[in-house]
């Protein structure tokens, strides 16, 4: 227990990086029912990060992992020092759990399911001796770490259920300090993976204050390593704005870029358009005429105004002191819309208009 609470101190403080790389932006966090409390993001980042070092996409609810993700996430809290346990720590050589051991530390991460000792191991740098599970920390030092950037968190639950909570995250993967947050980390450090759901249930007296009930990594993410990114510099139209690596100019009309990927699946269109009187308020009526139901997030300190729809994405930049508006539209396959909705995020803070304050 004495390394939980070190473990969970550690998460706690603030601590002050010195990167000379900009810091790596995330998605904006929606509004929470609930805080993120140390022990959420430690059993998240422990189970989530043993189910990308197995491709294990998905856990459903009421049923045990497959032997390879409880393994893993076995390995990886005795690893990250996440998990509690008694004796010597040594997560740079090998440790030994004993059966019975295996199946407490078990109980304190998943909500189903009794952990039995198998006859071998089911994945990299665990083995079976005996009543013993052997575990090598070598794979584990070898690979980066998997981070979540926990965005959405939403009370579940009642009385005769018991309370839990519904989380939504964007998982990436680095090298460091066990659970790093993504904004202290340089945005070459990190590449993001995929998005992943994962519902807990309150566990009030467990090490971690919740166990995990179900969760569901999406398809991995095509372009989440930001370094990678174009930036993109219209000298005509006075604009910049960072594009994803996989896409490409399809039409170089200053006025009306497109970018768009190999197969044609995902695009980006900016237009620059003359405003011809109108205001802000006057674009956007005419596109809630066309679009009734669709919201409209307005920054007018910054003159920009969004809209994130199911396979689409409109960014606007308007400016009354300039005579022309941008408009970017985004368009991609509705069932990457997770991936895609990070993307936009990263578009819209990279999104640039010279002359006016918007960045």
């Amino acid at each position: 227990m004495k390394r939980l609470l070190t473990a969970l101190l550690a998460l706690t403080m603030c601590v002050s990086f010195c990167f000379a790389a900009q810091a790596a932006p995330a998605r904006d966090m929606q509004l929470m029912q609930v805080e993120i409390d140390p022990g959420m993001r430690l059993l998240t980042e422990t189970v989530l990060g043993a189910a990308v070092f197995t491709d294990v996409r998905g856990l459903e609810e009421n049923l045990a992992p497959v032997p390879a993700l409880a393994e893993a996430s076995l390995a990886l809290g005795l690893f990250n020092l996440s998990l509690p346990r008694e004796g010597e720590d040594v997560p740079g050589g090998t440790a030994s759990v004993s059966a019975g051991e295996a199946r407490a530390l078990y109980a304190l991460l998943f909500a189903a399911g009794e952990y039995t000792l198998p006859e071998a191991g089911s994945v990299s740098g665990v083995t079976v001796q005996g009543d013993q599970m052997v575990i090598d920390f070598k794979a584990l030092q070898e690979s980066p770490m998997i981070g979540a950037h926990i965005y959405s968190v939403a009370l579940t639950g009642d009385e005769n259920d018991g309370e839990g909570a519904d989380l939504k995250a964007d998982l990436f993967a680095y090298y460091g300090d066990f659970s790093t947050d993504a904004q202290d980390l340089p945005e070459d450090a990190l590449t993001w993976l995929c998005n992943a759901e994962i519902s807990l249930v309150r566990s009030p007296d467990t090490a971690y204050g919740w166990r995990v009930k179900s969760f569901a990594l999406s398809e991995n993410y095509e372009d989440g390593a930001l370094s990678d990114w174009q930036t993109a510099e219209n000298d005509q139209a006075e604009y910049s704005v960072n594009i994803p690596s996989i896409m490409g100019v399809a039409s170089d009309d200053p006025m009306h870029l497109l970018w768009q990927t190999a197969d044609g699946s995902a695009s980006i269109r900016i237009d620059v358009e003359a405003l011809a009187g109108m205001d802000a308020q006057q674009v956007l009526s005419a596109f809630r005429s066309a679009n009734p139901g669709r919201e409209i997030v307005e920054q007018p300190e910054f003159s920009v105004y969004s809209s994130l729809g199911e396979g689409d994405y409109q960014l606007w930049v308007i400016d009354g002191g300039v005579e022309n508006m941008y408009h970017l539209t985004m368009q991609f396959p509705p069932q990457r819309q997770a991936e895609y909705a990070l993307y936009s995020e990263f578009i819209r803070n990279s999104m640039i208009v010279w002359g006016i304050s918007n960045g």
